[in-house]
């Protein structure tokens, strides 16, 4: 029997999904995260720079819009001993290693933005986006907030953002406009060697 989830959002037990009443069958790509001292504090809220990476990434890269009405809402996650286990993901993710790839990087850059306390969007917004599957309103927010400072964000976003300017995001921390300015002189963001440690088994 399968231990039970959390939402980051509510911290409350995710119901158990009503399999029995369907014959709906999903997988899912689990991803551990440890990272020293672990806790709930600093686990739950870098689930919400997941959710505001790659889970509102996987809304537009997964076509797959019947597993949440099961399972993989926003902010869906298990504790660990090391850290956490972040359970939004289906397994459209490990379908091959071009997807994997983005994954990855995606995953790198979420633990970014959690280490140097980068804006991320609304909770509101985050959740209504991945549980209701909307293409368009993750790409908006991903645009606004990222694709500035990630590759992979920019080229997944692309068909759906055509009426904006290059390199315009929404809002005005000057930490952020200063590593623009340095990614467009070719200066290169370091990854995370802070207290997030990525696990290489995902």
């Amino acid at each position: 029997m399968c231990s039970v989830d959390y939402n980051a959002y509510t911290l409350d037990v995710n119901p158990k999904p009503e399999g029995e009443k369907t014959n709906l069958r999903t997988t899912g790509c689990h991803i551990h995260i440890g990272y020293t001292n672990p806790n709930v504090e600093s686990s739950v809220y870098l689930v919400k720079c997941l959710d505001a990476t790659l889970g509102l990434a996987s809304v537009i890269m997964d076509d797959d819009d019947k597993r949440r009405q099961l399972y993989g809402k926003a902010g869906c996650l298990r504790l660990t001993s090391y850290g956490v286990e972040y359970r939004v993901l289906s397994g459209y993710f490990i379908k091959s290693k071009a997807i994997m790839s983005k994954m990855y990087d995606l995953l790198r850059f979420a633990i970014y933005v959690y280490n140097n306390n980068f804006s991320i969007p609304p909770e509101s917004l985050i959740i209504d986006t991945i549980n209701n599957n909307n293409k368009e309103l993750a790409a908006t927010l991903l645009y606004d907030y990222f694709a500035s400072l990630n590759g992979t964000i920019k080229s997944i976003v692309a068909p759906y953002i055509k009426d904006k300017e290059e390199d315009t995001i929404s809002f005005t921390d000057p930490e952020i406009y200063s590593i623009i300015d340095r990614i467009r002189g070719g200066w290169i963001p370091p990854m995370p060697n802070g207290e997030v440690i990525l696990n290489e088994a995902i």
